[in-house]
């Protein structure tokens, strides 16, 4: 069995293939790759860790909710961060107004901010748009889940 863990740029896609953008398996060498397959996955514009494996077993076990295996992530978000908005992670269910049921996460080390501290973590996509209200609200936190969602 083979196991790496991969440090995912933002721009790639994490999938074995595709027609049209890059794969997280094209940062492997290509002799290496037959058999393997990501853990999980992560948005095309997100980055961090990912595990890549060729062990379906362990992959079922880290992907599966009901083996609560906790993922954490750091993230930014523009706009304000209340103790409602917390509670209603902290106790899942009904997060998006769409029926579509969620598992609890939790946020930790959260941070304050504002659009014209946090610019330079901006891309250059909306930073033009970001720009034109310096003073709006942004936070940083880490969330831990134990099942994925988009975004």
């Amino acid at each position: 069995m083979r196991y790496y863990m991969l440090n995912k740029p933002s721009g790639v896609v994490t999938a074995v293939s595709d027609a049209k953008d890059k794969t997280v398996m094209d940062c492997f060498p290509e002799d290496i790759r037959p058999g393997l397959f990501p853990i999980g996955r992560l948005d095309k514009d997100t980055e961090g860790l990912l595990l890549i494996t060729d062990d379906g077993d362990f992959a079922f076990r880290m992907l599966r909710p009901e083996f609560g295996v906790a993922k954490r992530y750091f993230f930014r978000a523009f706009g304000e961060i209340s103790e409602e908005k917390i509670k209603k992670l902290e106790t899942g269910g009904n997060l998006y107004g769409n029926g579509e049921k969620a598992r609890p996460a939790f946020l930790s080390d959260i941070t304050l901010s504002t659009v014209e501290h946090d610019l330079e973590h901006i891309s250059e996509k909306e930073r033009a748009h970001c720009a034109k209200n310096p003073k709006g609200a942004t936070f940083s936190a880490v969330i831990t889940v134990t099942e994925g969602k988009r975004h």
